[in-house]
């Protein structure tokens, strides 16, 4: 779980440098989403 996390900020944060954002907002909707696909996939896991 924590390497889809850190993939999905890394991701944000890559982009947010190749887009040169103030604001980093990739890498929070990359850490958001990484975030909600873990809880999905454990509510998944445990029907």
């Amino acid at each position: 779980m924590l390497g889809v996390i850190a993939a999905g900020a890394g991701a944000g944060f890559w982009l947010d440098n190749k887009m040169t954002n103030r604001v980093p907002v990739f890498t929070l909707l990359g850490t958001v989403f990484s975030l909600v696909a873990i809880v999905v996939y454990l509510i998944r896991q445990g029907e």
